[in-house]
């Protein structure tokens, strides 16, 4: 059984994960309004950026590749800060304290979203995907070399 699947699944999955993790975010800043507080969640730019890679635009597709790279990094350093820090780890909601939480169980939070963004990065930087997001001349580019088995690289000069 395969679990291949084609670029217009791929970029279509990962397009609705975004915007549902921009909605989500979207709904954490509108919370911390009714509480008084202004803030600004750099997971907002996720919710444009889901909708342009389902209109198949080549700027949210980069954006979505710097984004899901920089989740990689991010949960990388939340990881290595879990067994770098002193104290406990802390729970928060919309801004409060919550309580602190065991290290296992702050682990297993992490995980979920460590594997989201390696999974995003992964769909997004495939070559099928690539291709539909490359400008028209590329593309057609790309096509023929496919259907011929044929490639040029190297041979341009330079």
């Amino acid at each position: 059984m395969s679990f291949r699947t084609n670029a217009s699944t791929s970029y279509r999955a990962v397009g609705w994960t975004f915007i549902f993790l921009g909605s989500l975010s979207l709904v954490g800043v509108v919370v911390r309004l009714f509480y008084g507080d202004l803030f600004f969640d750099f997971a907002l730019v996720s919710l444009p950026v889901g909708v342009g890679l389902l209109n198949r635009r080549r700027v949210a597709w980069s954006w979505a590749v710097f984004i899901a790279a920089l989740g990689l990094v991010v949960n990388a350093l939340f990881i290595a800060a879990l067994f770098l820090m002193k104290g406990p780890p802390v729970l928060s909601a919309f801004g409060k304290r919550v309580s602190d939480i065991p290290r296992p169980v702050a682990l297993l939070s992490i995980i979920p979203f460590a594997a989201l963004s390696t999974w995003q990065f992964l769909m997004l930087i495939r070559a099928d995907v690539r291709r539909v997001y490359s400008p028209p001349c590329v593309r057609a580019d790309l096509e023929s070399q496919r259907k011929t088995g044929t490639s040029d690289i190297g041979s341009r000069s330079r």
